[in-house]
């Protein structure tokens, strides 16, 4: 049986009290925390229920958390993104045809909100995302209830019913995500969280906004500052390796000076092409693309996951391990039993990232993210926790049981004086578009082109 993180959710009443370099521990730590479901759990997420995921493509690239929105409370399926700092929620437009819930598989799967349904929903201003713009924007807000505490006010980016569109929760570093909501209405102390996978059945996956559970990591953490202001969450990647039986490992070197960002939502990690390809070459993996375009990714005979090999990537002393059948994923039936290989080549030039983690590797990692510092700490998941441990990240310029380059001081986020009016708008907003990385499971009628 799952067992739920049990965390406390309680208002600190005297932080002025507390150094500014102290991690609190308390009988009851002022943190908020939640089961968080991925590509591990099998049951799918039905309307209105308190289950897990989505019977489609997101369930083998992302994970989720259950919150409800509203008074009384609507249950609705999330998407935790590191990428984007908004709360999108899709909703019903009666104004537009093929608009219904019932009519779109994501909908129905996540859950949809009813504005009309909530007695506690509201409109406020806030300043324009435009900076050529000095009129206000219009915003819908509604109070979230998340790990059992109600979060009031919560700004919301209504999303129309489409095919592309699902509920998400945004936690990227931007002063307007969810983490810094939470302290802005002084739930926890700092804008930080932490986020773990799930590597058996027995253990269970979480977010913990607010501070670690050292009960869940193999520590000390591995601590790494990252550019705060590219709205990412980066890590830095020495190397990556293969690991058959008891022989000595290959190794693959890492020469791009270039981080690594973090995806709670793509299973596929990407990595330099030149060192992939050596990689598909070292291991027999065909290098393939769509018909008529080069070569995108690998794939392989399904019957080879059951080859002795696991691939580990090493962040400074911290070594995040996944077993060689951990990175398949199965291929159109057409093609016969192929799978495809979840570690690919990156694509996509930026001079920000080298690549992506996916997690095919998250699902092992533990990761604190702390924006007040700027700095990630990772460890491997401690497979057999013992009872939680649970300590605040407070506003210094460290982290907790972690190693690392820290500051020796910071300017620590302050929540801004309140300058809301209410209106009268539906507030509703785009949808991002979201790139297909990783999203190759099930896709059918696309010839391939092998490179070797």
């Amino acid at each position: 049986m799952r067992q739920s993180l049990i965390t406390a959710l309680l208002v600190w009443s005297n932080w002025a009290s507390a150094s500014a370099h102290t991690f609190p521990v308390r009988d009851v730590p002022a943190v908020i925390g939640m089961d968080l479901y991925g590509s591990k759990i099998s049951k799918p997420l039905q309307k209105r229920d308190t289950a897990t995921l989505a019977t489609n493509v997101l369930n083998e690239t992302a994970y989720f958390i259950n919150v409800s929105i509203g008074t009384p409370p609507q249950p609705i399926g999330m998407l935790v993104d590191l990428l984007t700092p908004e709360f999108y929620v899709i909703t019903e437009d009666t104004n537009y045809e093929n608009s219904k819930c019932r009519e779109n598989s994501l909908c129905t799967s996540f859950g949809s909100y009813n504005i009309s349904e909530s007695s506690s929903n509201s409109t406020k201003e806030i300043p324009s995302k435009y900076k050529w713009s000095s009129s206000p924007d219009t915003i819908r807000t509604d109070i979230i209830t998340i790990g059992g505490t109600q979060v009031k006010d919560v700004g919301l980016s209504l999303i129309k019913v489409t095919y592309e569109s699902w509920n998400s929760i945004g936690l990227s570093p931007e002063n307007t995500s969810f983490p810094y909501h939470l302290v802005n209405q002084d739930l926890i102390r700092s804008p930080s969280f932490s986020i773990w996978g799930n590597t058996s059945e027995s253990g269970g996956a979480g977010i913990l906004f607010g501070g670690i559970n050292k009960a869940k990591y193999h520590g000390p953490l591995q601590a790494f500052g990252f550019n705060i202001t590219t709205g990412l969450v980066l890590l830095p990647l020495s190397r990556f390796q293969v690991q058959t039986d008891s022989n000595v490992p290959t190794n693959y070197t890492i020469s791009s000076p270039k981080p690594y960002k973090l995806s709670t939502q793509y299973i596929t990690t990407t990595l330099p092409k030149d060192i992939v390809l050596q990689m598909y070459k070292d291991y027999n993996i065909s290098f393939v693309g769509w018909e008529g375009e080069d070569p995108q990714f690998g794939l392989l005979p399904c019957s080879r996951k059951t080859e002795n090999h696991t691939v580990s990537l090493i962040f400074g002393e911290a070594t995040i391990s996944a077993s060689w059948s951990d990175l398949f994923r199965p291929w159109d039936s057409q093609y016969g039993e192929r799978c495809v290989f979840l570690i690919q080549p990156e694509d996509e030039e930026d001079d920000t990232f080298a690549g992506t983690i996916g997690t095919s590797f998250s699902d092992h990692m533990y990761m604190a993210i702390n924006y007040n510092n700027a700095f990630v700490g990772v460890a491997a998941l401690n497979g057999n926790p013992g009872p939680d441990d649970i300590v605040e990240i407070g506003d210094g310029p460290e982290i907790p049981d972690a190693v690392g380059d820290f500051p020796t001081s910071i300017v620590p986020y302050t929540k801004p004086t309140s300058t809301a009016s209410t209106s009268t708008s539906t507030g509703l907003a785009s949808m991002p578009t979201y790139m297909s990385g990783g999203m190759f499971v099930g896709v059918a009628g696309a010839a391939l082109v092998a490179a070797f």
